[in-house]
């Protein structure tokens, strides 16, 4: 098989591939078609349902506000009145008139009502009246077309009077009709007139008066039609006896027809939907599939061309890289995979050498890179982490060991095997964590791990390797000189333990005898105090801050260290002692008024233990932290008491911040927002607005202001503000929290 035919037949395999998960995409204009036509015709249909339903409640309301006319007493008057009304009761008609004015702010959906009455010649409109119905009032402020021409007045009021249908409201459609609305002649096409058929005065028997109210056809189609479809050519609106109340356009086939009934009022509505309109609309999403399809089968085709040719030019580096193989390579007669499973065939045979000689490079690095940190010892925590991931542990006490191992012939081979043997020995008869480290032609260094539990010296150790070294004796003729450091607590320091180890077995060092030699510490002999500023400052510290666990668990460390170097407390015991001692004073001293802590500093005993030390210490410690913390809840205290008598004094500033109140009582804005987070749970700002709304309960209540000067009395500079605040902390507007026979004041929030 040649590179050209390798890379068709890649190409046309990623193809394919990618073809078939493309194709289930190609319904999706179908798909996407009927969805978003459902999601149009569902919308519709929902706002013609919700349309009807609001047309209903509505028409509901005129029946109450009939009802509410109803009870007028001036209406009463008017409606049993006959004639021309006499001037001393004109008041009669004005008055109906204004009642019936106000009746706009109850009433909302139609402006546009009137009052007529049987008879006589009285009209209350929504902004007019007139005892002069047909002479002057009709044509001036009203009149209405039916059936093509204009109704005269004695025909309007007989289109009105005389219906009959069965219910409280009877629907008349109407061509036109004009309407005088506050001094502006409204002309409506194709209105509705609501007739309230049940008008009767109280103390009255029959119907002697009636109320219209005017429904256009622009709030129809407004209620019915959503905003993208109120220019529908179709339209039809019928009442529950089937008589046409509004329609236009006729159903020819072109429309997607919907419709819906109320179920109380008996309306019936019905729309149309051009079918091409909605296409027209859906010609975007074509369009904007199209580009995605269109798209896809560009991307997919560079794809394509991507994936063949990365998959192309790496076999054919892969096969070019191969030992003995050369660019102009082919594959005559076999699959290009038959050839790699031979080739990884016999790599795989020879994996282990591989494997075998990564280890020992890895282990000779390892080597190398311990024994330095070692030599030279740990200084930055990211040596740490290597040493401490190598000891799979962290090491808190420890020793070294230097181990010279000469045999009688130089075999490298038997030197191997007998340092496993000595490494398995270690590891039947030590119980802790233990690693060894290769440093020359026949050096070993050991680093054994030991608990705080352990004697404070290294004889067990010792024992050990003086079995180990008869037994190499007997078995190969060695000879072991040995050199035991003594106990290190700090890794820094490996380095003295290993300078500690290599004196000790070059102190008793025999080129023909075993020799097994301990470290032993003198004097200061290269060991640190622990107890060194760094560690005083770390306790100073520790007091300041209250930090009661903390500076136990300093104590506690100390204990053992000194537990695993007894000679060394011995010798330092009274340092110790009066540094631990002066530092805690010196920390004692920023309690100005605190005498008693002072007065009874601890006296220094030689016979006590280390741990009877530090335990008498630390309980010094826990005193004066605990004045510290004693002062911190007195000065709490009165931050609290000043913060809320300058917030009490001054919450009805509207410039009043955490700022301000800051700088007059002298602490940090941080301090402050902890300490009232503290104590009330809330922050500064928070526990201002809660001061001010419970005043401003207790104005609404005890006084009579208004809701502005409320406002400004609690330091708010925004009338809006304050609602916006009052009704979040309350649950109520200032008006109705006012209104409210059960309220009560809650108590101002304390500090």
């Amino acid at each position: 098989m040649k590179w050209k035919q390798l890379f068709i037949k890649y190409f046309i395999r990623n193809f394919i591939t990618f073809f078939l998960v493309m194709l289930p995409c190609l319904p999706l204009v179908y798909s996407t078609y009927h969805i978003v036509l459902n999601q149009v015709i569902d919308y519709n249909e929902a706002k013609l349902e919700e349309g009807l339903l609001e047309i209903e409640q509505n028409i509901s309301q005129m029946a109450l506000l009939d009802e509410h006319v109803r009870k007028d007493t001036s209406i009463a008057f008017l409606a049993n009145s006959t004639g021309v009304i006499p001037a001393n009761n004109y008041m009669y008609l004005y008055h109906a008139s204004q009642n019936l004015r106000d009746l706009k702010y109850l009433y909302t959906f139609s402006p546009y009502y009137f009052v007529l009455f049987p008879d006589n010649d009285y009209i209350i409109s929504s902004t007019q009246c007139s005892d002069r119905f047909s002479t002057q009032f009709y044509g001036s402020f009203i009149k209405a077309g039916r059936a093509d021409h204009m109704l005269s007045a004695q025909s309007f009021k007989e289109l009105i009077f005389k219906q009959t249908t069965p219910g409280l409201f009877s629907f008349i459609p109407l061509d036109t009709l004009y309407f005088d609305y506050e001094g502006r002649e409204q002309i409506m096409e194709h209105p509705i007139l609501c007739v309230v058929q049940k008008g009767s005065v109280t103390g009255s028997s029959g119907r002697n008066y009636t109320m219209c109210f005017v429904i256009t056809s622009d709030e129809l189609i407004r209620l019915l039609l959503t905003d993208e479809w109120q220019e529908a050519d179709y339209m039809r609106l019928t009442d529950s006896t089937g008589t046409d109340l509004l329609q236009f356009g006729s159903d020819n086939g072109s429309y997607y027809v919907l419709s819906s009934k109320s179920k109380d009022l008996g309306w019936t509505a019905t729309v149309g939907i051009p079918k091409q309109l909605i296409n027209d609309r859906m010609g975007m999403t074509f369009r904007i599939i199209s580009y995605y399809i269109l798209t896809g089968f560009v991307m997919m085709l560079l794809l394509t061309l991507y994936t063949t040719r990365k998959q192309y030019m790496s076999i054919r580096k892969f096969y070019i890289d191969l030992p003995n193989q050369e660019p102009s390579f082919t594959l005559t007669g076999q699959n290009e995979y038959d050839v790699l499973h031979k080739i990884f065939h016999e790599t795989i045979r020879n994996n282990e050498n591989y494997q075998q000689q990564l280890d020992e490079i890895q282990k000779r690095d390892q080597a190398i890179t311990m024994e330095n940190l070692i030599v030279r010892g740990i200084t930055t925590p990211a040596e740490r982490h290597i040493f401490e991931e190598y000891f799979d542990t962290s090491v808190e006490f420890y020793c070294v060991v230097v181990l010279e191992l000469v045999l009688p012939e130089a075999d490298s081979d038997q030197y191997s095997f007998v340092l496993l043997g000595i490494c398995e020995y270690l590891k039947k008869l030590y119980t802790h964590e233990f690693k060894n480290v290769h440093t020359g032609l026949n050096n070993e260094i050991f680093i054994f791990a030991l608990s705080p539990q352990d004697s404070s010296n290294v004889q067990n150790i010792k024992a050990i390797f003086e079995k180990i070294t008869i037994m190499l004796t007997d078995e190969f003729d060695a000879v072991l000189n040995i050199g035991i450091s003594a106990i290190g607590s700090e890794l820094s320091y490996i380095n003295v333990c290993y300078e500690q180890a290599r004196q000790a077995l070059y102190t008793g060092h025999s080129d023909n005898r075993n020799s097994i030699t301990l470290y032993h510490i003198d004097t200061n002999s290269m060991r640190k105090n622990p107890v060194d500023i760094t560690f005083l400052q770390k306790l100073y510290q520790l007091i300041l801050g209250m930090q009661h666990q903390e500076t136990t668990d300093l104590f506690q460390k100390l204990t053992r260290i000194y537990e695993k170097m007894p000679e060394q407390y011995l010798i330092q015991k009274q340092q110790i002692f009066f540094s631990l001692r002066n530092i805690i004073f010196s920390a004692s001293l920023n309690l100005p008024d605190d005498t008693t802590t002072r007065n009874h500093l601890p006296e220094y005993r030689p016979l006590e233990s280390i741990e009877q030390m530090t335990g008498r210490l630390l309980l010094f410690a826990d005193t004066v932290i605990t004045a510290f913390e004693n002062k911190r809840k007195i000065q709490d205290g009165e931050l609290k008491l000043q913060t809320k008598k300058y917030i009490d004094g001054n919450y009805s500033d509207p410039n009043i911040s955490i700022t301000h109140v800051c700088r007059e009582i002298g602490v940090s804005e941080k301090y402050l927002q902890q300490i009232m987070h503290e104590t009330t749970g809330y922050t500064f700002a928070a526990y201002l607005e809660k001061v001010r709304i419970s005043e401003a309960q207790r104005l609404l209540v005890d006084t009579d202001w208004s809701n502005e000067k409320i406002s400004g009395a609690v330091g708010y500079a925004s009338l809006n503000t304050f609602y916006r605040v009052f009704q979040k902390c309350v649950g109520v507007s200032p008006m109705k929290y006012r209104q409210n026979s059960n309220r009560t004041i809650p108590p101002r929030p304390d500090l």
